[in-house]
């Protein structure tokens, strides 16, 4: 736009668009001379912490809010062997922080910092603390032959005076059944001698909370627990004083050490 002598706003330079009157040496108001564009200003990269990956909070700031490391004299706190910082795919900080160093670094931990954490519950504290083992269950099987068990027949005679057998039950799974090189089967409880029970007649299976299960993996004669049939690859929970009866005359007594 052109300033006409009589005040208009023309869009011609020589003569006014509005007027018609002659525009002599035409200047375009000030508004419409390109301004000049202000350069951005630099952008500045955002210090981070080379320890645990928190960013620095001012050039002024000296430690780290989270990890307390030294950025003037580039040493890392006593304290950082015990923090161990990743983050995840949405960009969430994750901790792991060994044994009491966690009260301490939530001790140093600014406010600030601090609303950055990821809210546990229960706290931060105990919910970082090494997951307990479970219990262990120590227990041990008894072999004994009983005779009430046996129901005569042709050929077959119930063995007496067998000595009582012992086996620690310290495995995570322990098969009971009768051993057989041919078919590459070695029961860790075997019963050779009562033929009613099959090579792989029945399993102990320790769980993850220590305690033990009994499970009949198909045998052909089955398998009794304190007088109650199993069904095949069904787990029944196990505990001292319990009686497993399988065979013609096999009694297995459970018991703690």
């Amino acid at each position: 736009m052109f300033n006409c002598p009589k005040g208009c706003q023309s869009i011609d330079a020589d003569y006014c668009s509005v007027c018609g009157a002659k525009i002599a040496n035409a200047v375009p108001p000030v508004s419409a001379l390109p301004q000049a564009v202000p350069a951005a200003p630099p952008k500045t990269v955002q210090e981070s912490c080379p320890d645990c990956g928190a960013p620095r909070t001012s050039k002024e700031a000296v430690f780290c809010e989270l990890c307390r490391y030294n950025f003037v004299s580039r040493r890392s706190s006593p304290g950082t062997p015990d923090l161990l910082q990743s983050i995840n795919g949405n960009g969430n900080v994750q901790l792991s922080i060994s044994g009491a160093a966690v009260e301490n670094v939530l001790a140093a931990t600014s406010p600030v910092a601090q609303a950055s954490l990821p809210a546990f519950s229960p706290p931060l504290s105990a919910a970082l603390q090494a997951p307990q083992k479970a219990a262990l269950v120590r227990l041990e099987a008894t072999v004994n032959v009983d005779p009430s068990m046996f129901v005569e027949e042709p050929g077959i005679t119930c063995p007496v005076g067998q000595p009582e057998r012992v086996f620690h039950l310290d495995l995570a799974e322990i098969l009971i059944g009768r051993r057989s090189d041919t078919k590459d089967i070695h029961p860790e409880i075997p019963v050779n001698d009562d033929t009613a029970i099959s090579h792989r007649h029945a399993k102990l299976l320790r769980q993850a909370d220590g305690h033990f299960v009994i499970m009949d993996v198909g045998s052909a004669n089955g398998t009794t627990l304190n007088g109650t049939d199993l069904s095949a690859g069904i787990r029944a929970p196990l505990k001292p004083s319990d009686e497993i009866r399988l065979g013609r005359w096999t009694l297995i007594k459970i018991r703690a050490i």
